[in-house]
């Protein structure tokens, strides 16, 4: 009988322990499950955050370590959204958020009237170097650098003086010259023209180098803010840093432009090892000047932030807005609009097919250099490539159609915000951070081998339908 009762007392005790167990291993699951709970839902931050979060670790992100998420829309129609955004003070685009990058091959004054036309601003660059290279090389080398020098100069002032004629305002373009153009009175010359066709106390300039954080650079813009005052817009770049944009500002500069190394035919990182990731950048000159109450669009003075290209998709220069700028440049991938400059080439196919390709070089390719340092130019090394890629002649893409598909994006990304413009969305756009493997989730992949390119399935099915309709399925 003892021994009856001690067993049941034996088993008493651990039935009551085991309930007390499993009733604290379940309080301690719930709050378990209520702190991943806290964790997993909560939002998402400014991507301008998310960059100072990862910087405090020594981290810098490109556009593929961040993505936006979700969120409450009230939403009609994307195409309500106002695509316009401030290229600089005075410059508001009205047709769109991006603006022609200052690539030779690109944007002569034939595309800066079709982008003047879209509402977006061109950024002209010096020389029309097809037309440059079409002549004879040994031209060049017996050009004298001053000679060079002017005979850029020339040619810039007499394709803006065409431009002005035309009917165009000054401030629906912008000028590229360099240091050494600006030595040799580069912006007296364009400022004359400005004042004799009409429009005098109206021109932009951007000083156009890859190191754009040059002393000689802010020493020329604060004596040009000192000569012509607030008559004159003026840029510089690129920039890496928040200081860098910050130095630009307090010297007198009205839009700066960076970072340095994403553009799709720049090699700069590969040769010099110099370049941050663009969202980084753009974060850091958005805090910087906020700080120092130089943000144009929100102090109503200072800087305008221009991302340069390379961005690789509408969606990632939508991140850089939300990051921090307030336009972006768009560059290789306008190569093949019908109004660029760039030089076409035909090549016959081992099937004996015809095929129209577009030559596109970097801003510091080899023949760049060579162009601009004749005499010296094996000394430098480039930072730019030549690429050449293939374009149908018989469906042409004009820039204003390549406006019209940014914008679109522009309103899709909206559209899931609720926002009604840029500036909507830059205060209510949330995003993450996401690993290698998450920034492949919105990248369409059919998984097939050697696949069809989209020309030709195009081209098939146009000759199927023709010979009957859509046939059995």
């Amino acid at each position: 009988m003892v021994l009856f009762y001690g067993l049941f007392e034996i088993f008493f005790f651990f039935r009551i322990n085991i309930a007390a167990f499993q009733q604290h291993n379940h309080e301690v699951l719930m709050s378990t499950i209520e702190d991943l709970e806290n964790i997993l839902c909560q939002p998402g931050r400014p991507l301008w955050e998310l960059a100072a979060l990862a910087a405090r670790d020594g981290i810098a992100l490109s556009f593929d370590d961040v993505t936006l998420e979700q969120g409450m829309s009230d939403s009609t129609s994307r195409a309500d959204v106002d695509p316009s955004t401030w290229f600089a003070r005075d410059m508001r685009m009205t047709g769109g958020f991006i603006c022609l990058a200052p690539m030779p091959d690109l944007s002569w004054f034939k595309a800066a009237r079709a982008a003047a036309k879209a509402g977006i601003v061109a950024c002209v660059h010096r020389m029309p170097l097809a037309d440059w290279w079409d002549g004879d090389e040994a031209v060049l080398n017996r050009l004298s650098q001053e000679d060079l020098e002017r005979e850029v100069i020339r040619r810039q002032t007499d394709g803006f003086q065409a431009f002005l004629q035309d009917g165009f305002d000054p401030l629906q373009i912008c000028l590229s010259i360099s240091l050494a153009t600006y030595r040799r009175g580069h912006v007296d010359a364009l400022w004359e023209v400005a004042h004799r066709v009409g429009y005098p106390g109206r021109l932009c300039v951007l000083f156009d180098t890859a190191n754009g954080d040059n002393t000689y650079i802010y020493e020329a813009i604060t004596a040009l803010r000192r000569r012509f005052g607030m008559s004159i817009i003026l840029g510089a770049g690129n920039f890496t840093t928040g200081h860098a944009f910050l130095r630009a500002a307090q010297a007198g500069a009205d839009f700066a432009r960076g970072p340095i190394g994403t553009g799709n035919l720049c090699t700069t990182t590969n040769v010099a090892g110099v370049g941050v990731p663009a969202i980084t950048v753009l974060a850091q000159g958005m805090t910087i000047l906020r700080k120092n109450d130089l943000l144009f669009r929100e102090s109503g003075r200072g800087m305008t932030i221009i991302q340069d290209g390379g961005t690789g998709g509408e969606g990632n220069r939508i991140k850089g807005l939300c990051a921090g700028a307030d336009s972006s440049m768009r560059g290789t991938s306008m190569m093949s609009v019908l109004e660029s400059g760039a030089q076409r080439i035909e090549l016959t196919d081992n099937d004996g097919k015809i095929r129209l390709y577009i030559v596109a070089r970097g801003a510091a390719s080899e023949e760049i250099v060579r162009s601009v340092r004749p005499r010296d130019y094996h000394r430098i090394v480039a930072e730019g490539a030549i690429t050449a890629f293939r374009v149908d002649p018989e469906n042409p893409v004009t820039v204003a159609d390549v406006v019209a598909h940014s914008n679109g994006a522009l309103g899709s990304t909206c559209g899931y915000w609720g926002a009604r413009n840029i500036t909507e969305l830059r205060e209510k756009h949330r995003g993450w951070r996401v690993t290698g493997r998450g920034a492949k989730h919105g990248i369409a992949r059919a998984a097939v081998e050697n696949p069809l390119p989209p020309d030709e399935i195009a081209a098939a099915l146009a000759a199927r339908n023709g010979r009957g309709g859509h046939g059995d399925h």
